[in-house]
C-alpha cells in the first residue's frame, strides 16, 4: 500500500463556492480510472503513460527549442496526468512506489559507486552484470 495522499475535491464540481472533501488519491484516481477487463486495463495504463511523458516532452521542447516562455501550468498539468497513470499502475500491479523507489536506489547504488554521477559508471552498468 502506498503512503495515503490525500486531494480536496469539489462535491459539486464547476461551482466555486461549492462544498469540498478529501479523497485518498489512489480511491480518486479508481474512481476515475476507465474500467475495463485486466488486460485492456493495463494496456490502458502503459499507454496512458507514454502519451503523457510525450506531452510532457512537448511542453519542455517549446521551452527550450522554440524559445517560447516556461509554461508551469502545463507542466505540472502533464506532471499530474503521469501522476494520475503511475498511481493506476501502482494498484494495478499491486505495488507501492517506496517499494519501487527501494529497489531504483538499490540498482543505482550498484552503478553509481559513492552515489555520484560519473560517465564512466552510466556507461560501464555496473548493476546489469
Amino acid at each position: 500500500m502506498n503512503p495515503s495522499i490525500f486531494v480536496s475535491v469539489s462535491k459539486e464540481p464547476g461551482i466555486s463556492s461549492a462544498e469540498r472533501e478529501s479523497i485518498r488519491y489512489d480511491q480518486f484516481v479508481a474512481r476515475l480510472l476507465k474500467p475495463l477487463p485486466e488486460d485492456l486495463n493495463a494496456l490502458h495504463i502503459g499507454l496512458g503513460l507514454a502519451g503523457e511523458v510525450g506531452e510532457l516532452a512537448d511542453a519542455i521542447k517549446k521551452e527550450y527549442i522554440y524559445n517560447k516562455p516556461r509554461d508551469l501550468g502545463n507542466i505540472a498539468e502533464e506532471l499530474g496526468d503521469l501522476e494520475f497513470y503511475l498511481q493506476a499502475a501502482y494498484t494495478h500491479y499491486g505495488l507501492s512506489r517506496i517499494d519501487v523507489l527501494q529497489a531504483n536506489a538499490l540498482k543505482l547504488e550498484k552503478r553509481y559507486a559513492g552515489l555520484y554521477y560519473s560517465d564512466e559508471a552510466a556507461n560501464a552498468r555496473a548493476d546489469k552484470f
